[in-house]
């Protein structure tokens, strides 16, 4: 068993990951990305974009880290808008996808467009999605196979891998491809050893499979695009348990407003009000006194005390002595009445 980080997690059957040991030393192609390819100063000069083709290896410019990372384009389509084209790349180094445009991709010499050794493809072994369901043949409730696995079972599993406090896995089984198909297991935040297959067994969303290479050829599970969710949504990019490689420090924020110019509009609107509020708290308290702030406190705190009076009065809970006939519309003016005639009635047919 080794201790892994899940880089993107799609389904029990497909999920990327690397060893822990793995996650915080510098990938093997970060110096030659800095020597090789453009700085920033690059994008400031320039207008012009690469569109790379499709299963191209290409690079891609992380404008927050100021950082080249290594990808393969997994799918082109457009925007409704404008008509730019758009590409979902998986980075090879990281093991998770991304989406990006043109501009901030650049071609790779053939010397670095290798497959990565440090991210692996995943999956549980011997277990298959179900649906248990009520057979009205033999009046039981039975599993019978699904093609994929359902929102529910994913949803558990991304709750239980986001919450655990470790991950093993055990690769058993190794296709063509390079898919490893194991046991995975996770620690509890209470230090207890837990099979993932265990749990999806015990919810009924997975039963045991005797024959599970013939069946997996047979489901969808495995057959679903890195780029998309289990669902077929395009915009998650399933699950990461790996911490964000940031590589640089956080600037201080400076009063100038100086906004890099890489940053598209959104992300200027977004600090730019960020600034404007520092300055104007900065101002504020160093021109008002100490007993202008306590006023304005006090004030506020006069607000509340209003605001809490005028609230309406909660309702008391009903006990049981305090219920009167007068509740009920049924026995009240003629429906009492209509009580009365119908017993009336009942005890002229007995008689």
């Amino acid at each position: 068993m080794f201790n892994i980080k899940i880089t993107q997690f799609i389904n029990p059957h497909l999920f990327y990951y690397q060893y822990e040991e793995d996650e915080d030393l510098p990938r093997s192609y970060d110096e030659d990305l800095k020597r090789i390819l453009p700085k920033k100063q690059y994008f400031l000069e320039t207008e012009g974009t690469y569109r790379p083709q499709l299963n191209e290896i290409v690079g891609h410019y992380n404008i927050v880290e100021d950082k080249w990372i290594r990808c393969q384009v997994d799918h082109i389509t457009y925007k409704l808008c404008n008509k730019e084209k758009i590409f979902y790349l998986f980075a090879l180094d990281y093991g998770h996808s991304l989406e990006s445009i043109g501009k901030w991709l650049y071609p790779l010499p053939e010397s670095m467009k290798q497959k990565s050794k440090t991210i692996f493809l995943g999956g549980i072994n011997n277990l298959v999605p179900c649906q248990y369901a009520f057979d009205h043949s033999v009046w039981l409730n039975e599993h019978k196979l699904s093609d994929n696995w359902s929102s529910r079972s994913i949803l558990m599993v991304t709750d239980m891998i986001t919450t655990c406090r470790a991950l093993k896995f055990c690769p058993e089984i190794r296709l063509t491809g390079g898919h490893l198909f194991g046991k995975l297991m996770m620690t509890t935040l209470a230090l207890d050893e837990v099979d993932v297959s265990d749990m999806l067994l015990d919810q009924h969303y997975a039963m045991r499979s005797n024959q599970f290479m013939r069946e997996l050829t047979i489901l969808n599970t495995i057959k679903v695009p890195r780029w998309q969710s289990n669902d077929g949504n395009a915009g998650s990019f399933g699950l990461s348990t790996v911490k964000p490689y940031v590589t640089g420090h956080v600037q201080p924020v400076d009063n100038e407003m100086e906004i890099p110019e890489t940053l598209d509009l959104f992300m200027q609107n977004i600090r730019t009000k960020v600034i404007t509020w520092q300055m104007r708290q900065e101002r504020f308290f160093a021109t008002a006194g100490d007993s202008e702030v306590h006023h304005r406190a006090s004030e506020i705190i006069e607000q509340l005390q209003e605001l809490s009076m005028t609230e309406e009065p909660r309702r008391k809970p009903m006990e049981r002595n305090s219920i009167n006939f007068d509740d009920f519309p049924l026995i009240r003016g003629r429906g009492l009445n209509n009580l009365n005639k119908k017993k009336e009635k009942k005890i002229l047919n007995v008689t």
